[in-house]
């Protein structure tokens, strides 16, 4: 099979890799949020400002949500890892749709998240605009 199919060995190769797993690594000498940092640098500067948009929602409405109205600090709602994020969740009494993690925010950025369909977003209309206008650029191809 491995002779007559062209990427067939794909699977053998990367099954229990970094590439073809859901969990994400990070380097060790890095929290999550450096990481993330890092990658959010790394990305051509068109989806830099993309994601640095989602984030900038992200943390207003856990801003408005949970530190306005429910009197929360920061330092409850942004935990560095999922981890941290569940064992703060279990600390506080509190749901775990309460926090932000690095962790996920380094995750959206890995798998091109860009609707943050883990936070529940949908497309924007800019989104919707910006998708419209990419088809008009490349549809041809």
């Amino acid at each position: 099979m491995v002779n007559r199919v062209c990427g067939v060995n794909f699977g053998k190769l990367y099954n229990n890799t970094n590439l073809n797993s859901r969990k994400t690594k990070k380097p060790e000498s890095l929290t999550w949020k450096e990481y993330t940092l890092l990658l959010l640098q790394s990305l051509p500067q068109d989806a830099r400002e993309l994601f640095g948009d989602k984030f900038k929602i992200v943390f207003r409405y856990h801003k408005t949500m949970y530190e306005d109205k429910m009197g929360l600090s920061p330092d409850i709602y942004i935990q560095d890892s999922k981890k941290d994020a569940k064992e703060k969740a279990q600390e506080t009494g509190l749901s775990i749709k309460h926090f932000i993690s690095w962790e996920s925010l380094a995750n959206a950025i890995i798998k091109r998240d860009f609707v943050f369909k883990k936070y529940g977003f949908g497309y924007s209309e800019k989104m919707e605009n910006r998708i419209k206008e990419i088809y008009g650029k490349y549809g041809d191809l």
